[in-house]
């Protein structure tokens, strides 16, 4: 073979590896109209980088984060794939998106509403495999520089015409200002300052405003407004661009201000605070509260600088009061030095108080930390100063899936200028005297009680089902698990006998409702609602049982549709045909939705089908269909709204009688961490046949998991309800749970 020939040859075989090459690669090369391409199935999950380096969701408030794109690049081949972007592309956070299997890079970048990059992340990788899976994406916020644009008036002082500014760490000047109609006018624009958060001061003669400043990338933030005396309310309007959420406020008692994380979106607490009189520091004051002196009169400015503990942000508010008005109220201190052993890092402590006696809603403690520096424990430290009284104290551990995990309730009295100690049993975290007054907790597994149940007057337990329903009767501001609530569902229990354990229960007031059921589902037997009080730590409930009344059951709905018209109209229809009046009416609180809604009403015993149409003209745009077994015990109420093009069927049985039905099995109902669980679901229809499963854990629905069986595995101790959905092919569908003890 001679040289040209050799050339030729050899660019031939090139060209063949390197097709050969591609295909080899499989799926991931080929292009998204091949058939049989497998994908996967990505959610982009952005969050920004805090001080500690932990991630954290970016806030976003007033609409000023423009948009999310992405980039993905395949690591394997350059030819066109499923899921490749080589352009910036946009994307909601929290979106899935579909790629072909293999190797890959992503870039992500967040802009302003002005197209200014905020925050960015560039080369996160990727093995994208067969089914769904969450990309988590930590963005840092974009290095650069950004403008103030500064326009303060203030009322004319004489001899004074210069307004001192002072952007800690960043810029200080002196600005001139312009008079018209006795008002002075300052204006300035600063350009290339850093990005980042700053405290600024402002002082014209005795008029001093104190704020925070934020910076972005290209972006121009303003200080606005007009310079407040003191005897004025209202806060001097300050733009942060709305992207950090952490803001703060400040709760007075007498002379005493706490400093305290606010806001609906917030999800910071504080961790260090600076305090000023009239605009002037007071040196050594950087606890969450601060006193004023007793020869502070008159009125005057209380302010508080607070830097926040996972992003290190900051945030400002004052108070403007007048100190010969206020009356002095009788306070005490409350020290919290409560050890626990720790079930994770990112776990937490909820602390909650009350006054005593009272049907107030409690109010969360703030000011109090968790301190991990003790290895295998959990320590919550802190001081708060509260009004003298009587008080009841609950203390909650959480996991970080928010599941209570440990509690205790405490009732204790502050007294005037005291200190109170609120301690484990080994006292090892609180620095308190013996004459001092400490109660002492347990915030451990252990606090839950134990509960039996025993029933009196059964009258023949054969072929007879037994389902309990428990009900917590304190206030849960912050909506945690509750240790034993069954959500106001009734529970089946297992096997029942004389002594049975229905599991462990937080402590506190509680309401059981109890029922017994036939073969056929019917309630025969039943309790009242029972209320006692769980404090032992073994509990033994008993209780008579009275037999089923024949009376009716009653039902209540509010059903709610978009509508664009007065046209629209809800329809419903009854089978078997019953005769009842709902209202129709057209939302006021909801513009432009329209609700049908129907107050309790009598139903006899028996199985109904409510079909609710919302129709617009003469065509029927969406609907949903209820099947409602009523009993003699009865008092549903349902609550939904019309999806439009969405026609969706729902069993309501609360007495078990239905054309779908729904039986999970365990081997066992307690199991150690860590360790395999597999249930199973025997559904059964007299209907059309089952089309699918979804297996839930706690009410959160596990990707992939939609067969009859499902592999249960938590390595955190506690209580957990493992629920499965079926449906059927005409889209009727039914639920039911089996709870599984993962034991400490």
């Amino acid at each position: 073979m001679n040289r040209d020939a050799s050339i030729k040859f050899m660019s031939v075989l090139a060209v063949l590896l390197a097709t050969l090459s591609m295909v080899a690669c499989g799926n991931g090369s080929a292009s998204a109209s091949v058939e049989g391409e497998e994908l996967a199935e990505i959610v982009l999950s952005v969050s920004s980088l805090g001080s500690d380096g932990a991630s954290r969701a970016i806030s976003v408030s007033g609409g000023e984060i423009g948009a999310y794109y992405y980039k993905a690049i395949p690591q394997w081949t350059n030819a066109s794939v499923t899921g490749k972007k080589t352009e910036w592309t946009p994307f909601a956070n929290g979106s899935t998106i579909k790629v072909a299997l293999g190797a890959w890079k992503f870039d992500v970048k967040v802009e302003s509403a002005s197209g200014n990059i905020l925050y960015e992340a560039s080369g996160v990788e990727l093995e994208a495999a067969k089914g769904s899976s969450v990309l988590e994406v930590t963005v840092t916020e974009k290095a650069g520089t950004g403008t103030l644009s500064l326009a303060v008036t203030a009322p004319v002082k004489e001899g004074l015409d210069t307004l001192s500014l002072r952007i800690e760490g960043a810029y200080e000047a002196g600005i001139a200002g312009t008079v018209e109609n006795g008002t002075i006018t300052f204006a300035l624009t600063k350009d290339d300052l850093a990005v980042g958060q700053y405290k600024f001061f402002m002082t014209y003669g005795t008029l001093r405003e104190l704020g925070v400043l934020t910076i972005y990338n290209s972006e121009t933030s303003y200080i606005s407004g007009s310079m407040r005396v003191p005897t004025e309310a209202g806060t001097l309007p300050i733009n942060i661009n709305g992207i950090r959420i952490f803001n703060v406020a400040l709760q007075q008692s007498g002379r005493a201000f706490t400093c305290v994380a606010a806001g609906a979106d917030n999800t910071d607490t504080i961790g260090s605070c600076e305090w000023y009189l009239d605009g002037e520091k007071q040196e050594n004051e950087t606890g969450f509260t601060y006193t004023v002196p007793d020869t502070v009169e008159g009125e005057h400015v209380i302010g508080c600088f607070a830097t926040s503990v996972n992003n290190g942000y900051l945030a400002y508010a004052d108070m403007v009061l007048d100190f010969d008005e206020i009356v002095d109220i009788e306070t005490g201190t409350l020290v919290f030095g409560v050890r626990r052993n720790q079930v994770s890092d990112t776990d937490s402590f909820v602390v909650s108080y009350q006054m005593a006696d009272t049907t107030d809603e409690p109010i969360i403690l703030t000011g109090l930390t968790k301190d991990n520096s003790k290895p295998g424990y959990s320590i919550l430290k802190g001081q708060v100063q509260l009004p003298v009284g009587s008080y009841v104290i609950t203390i909650r551990y959480c996991s970080s899936n928010d599941s209570v995990v440990g509690a205790e309730v405490i009732a204790i009295d502050i007294l005037s200028g005291k200190t109170v100690y609120i301690a484990d049993s080994r006292r090892k975290d609180i620095d308190a005297d013996d004459d001092d007054i400490v109660y002492t907790v347990m915030v451990d597994n252990g606090v839950w009680q134990n509960v039996t149940l025993s029933l009196n007057g059964i009258n023949d337990n054969s072929d007879k089902t037994f389902f309990y329903k428990a009900t917590p009767n304190w206030k849960n501001p912050d909506e945690m698990i509750i240790q034993g609530n069954t959500d106001d569902t009734f529970v089946q229990i297992p096997s029942y006998s004389e002594g049975v354990s229905l599991g462990y229960f937080a402590p506190g007031n509680w309401t059981f409702d109890i029922e017994v059921r036939d073969s056929n589902g019917t309630i025969v037997q039943y309790t009242g609602s029972l209320t006692t009080y769980i404090n032992n730590e073994n509990y033994a409930l008993e209780i008579v049982m009275v037999p089923a009344s024949t009376g009716n059951g009653t039902i209540a709905f509010s059903i709610s549709a978009p509508c664009c018209s007065v046209d629209d109209s809800i329809e419903i229809t009854c089978r078997p045909n019953v005769s009842f009046s709902p209202s129709v009416r057209y939302d006021n609180e909801r513009t432009g939705w329209i609700t049908a809604t129907l107050d309790a009403t009598e139903f006899s015993p028996g199985d109904y089908i409510l079909t609710f149409n919302h129709v617009v003209g003469q065509s029927v745009v969406g609907s949903i269909e209820k099947n409602v077994c009523v009993s003699s015990r009865s008092d549903i109420t349902i609550i939904d709204s019309i999806e439009p093009g969405v026609f969706k069927k729902t069993i309501i049985n609360p007495d078990g009688n239905s054309t779908l039905s729904l039986t999970i099995t365990t081997p066992s109902n307690a199991v150690a961490p860590g360790t395999d669980l597999t249930l199973t679901a025997t559904a059964t229809s007299s209907g059309s046949s089952i089309s699918g499963y979804q297996w839930y854990v706690n009410g959160v629905a596990q990707a992939g998991e939609t067969n009859l069986s499902y592999i249960f595995n938590q390595s955190n101790p506690g209580y957990y309800y493992v629920s499965c959905l079926v449906q059927t092919v005409d889209g009727t569908s039914a639920s039911n749970s089996a709870r599984v003890t993962v034991n400490p």
